[in-house]
């Protein structure tokens, strides 16, 4: 699921926000695929104040889809 409040980590870029969830989930899938499918593969490096609020959001289901649910 995705929280209403995205709960990103404003100190990681959008893909270490991602790949997190290989510490909760050891059979996680890739955070670069995901963020790929989400359509943010441009914004690897970013940091999530540098993302609009729908960006935010779609990193955030990327982030639920890498636990591979």
């Amino acid at each position: 699921f995705v929280f209403q409040f995205y709960n990103l980590v404003p100190t990681l870029t959008v893909h270490e926000n991602v790949a997190l969830v290989k510490e909760i989930a050891p059979d996680a899938l890739s955070a670069t695929k995901m963020l790929e499918e989400v359509g943010l593969s441009d914004h690897l490096k970013n940091f999530p104040s540098e993302l609009s609020g729908g960006e935010q959001q779609r990193v955030s289901i990327a982030r639920a889809l890498a636990k591979n649910p």
